[in-house]
This record gives structure tokens, C-alpha cells and sequence, in this order.
């Protein structure tokens, strides 16, 4: 049975329109992105806004190695690493070259938040072991959502 994870997202704030989150993967472990959470406090303002889904050919910094937890207690630790250029948080101070866009993400700041699960199989969002052509995944908002905070996690399972 593959192994599940979580990279939490832990009460970013002032988040520009620079990368928020990178996943990345070792050299011999893919990852399938199976949910995407995000919700944010204090206001009560409702606005539309999105986020983008950006595959990378080179590294993003952030600045804070991210905390993954397993979703099983039995589970080991990740595979994957956290370190300022693989799997972080918070606003990159250095944006890795873009290879694509592959999602944008609506949501309402004030309803539910964001929630993207995958549906099926097919639908989950695959990052490839290191070495390929794209290894790393960014989070970002286009357009500056303010001084808002912002809370939650993408969960993914490994693949070797």
C-alpha cells in the first residue's frame, strides 16, 4: 500500500504574488497529489481568488523547510526532504524557472476556502522522482491576497 503524507501549511501571511509552497522529489520517488487545503483568517470579506499550480525545472527558494506528517501512525517518514529549495513555505526570495502551468484553483477567501481533491486516479496531480524534466511544484497567488493568513495542507502519497 503506497504511503500517505501531508506538507502542512502553517499560518503564512502577507503572501505576494511570489511562490507560497514547493514540493520536490528525490531521485528515486515520485509523489501523486491527492488533496489540496487552504483556508484563511481573520477577514470577512468575500473576494474570488485563485491560485496557480506551476511545475518547475529548477529550484524555488522559501524560506522555511516544511513539516510533513505521515497520515498513518505506522507509516514511516517521508522520503521526501525538507529544506529551503525542496519541500517549503512561506514567500521564495528566488523563483525557479517556470516549465508550465498546470492548474488554477478558484476559490472564495471567506466560503469554504479551497478544497481540490482528486477524484480518481487520473486526476491526481503526478511529480515525477528527481532527474526529470520538471521535479518541482509551486503554489502561488497571481494576484496579491493581502495581509490575510493562510492555513492548510497538500497531501500526497509516494510513488518509488
Amino acid at each position: 500500500m503506497a504511503r500517505s503524507y501531508r506538507l502542512l501549511i502553517p499560518g503564512l501571511t502577507s503572501l505576494t504574488t511570489t511562490s507560497f509552497l514547493q514540493l520536490a522529489t528525490p531521485a528515486k520517488t515520485g509523489i501523486c497529489i491527492t488533496e489540496i487545503v487552504l483556508g484563511q483568517s481573520p477577514s470577512t470579506n468575500s473576494f474570488q481568488t485563485y491560485i496557480t499550480l506551476t511545475r518547475r525545472t529548477t529550484a524555488s527558494t522559501l524560506p522555511t523547510a516544511g513539516t510533513i506528517v505521515p497520515m498513518a501512525e505506522s507509516d514511516s517518514t517521508s522520503l521526501l526532504t525538507s529544506t529551503t529549495m525542496t519541500n517549503a513555505v512561506g514567500i521564495a526570495t528566488v523563483a525557479g524557472t517556470v516549465d508550465s502551468i498546470i492548474s488554477y484553483l478558484p476559490f472564495n477567501v471567506v466560503g469554504q476556502g479551497l478544497y481540490w481533491s482528486a477524484t480518481r486516479p487520473e486526476h491526481e496531480i503526478a511529480i515525477g522522482p528527481s532527474g526529470v524534466t520538471a521535479p518541482f511544484l509551486t503554489m502561488e497567488f497571481p494576484v496579491s491576497p493581502g495581509s490575510l493568513t493562510f492555513y492548510g495542507h497538500v497531501s500526497f502519497i509516494e510513488v518509488s
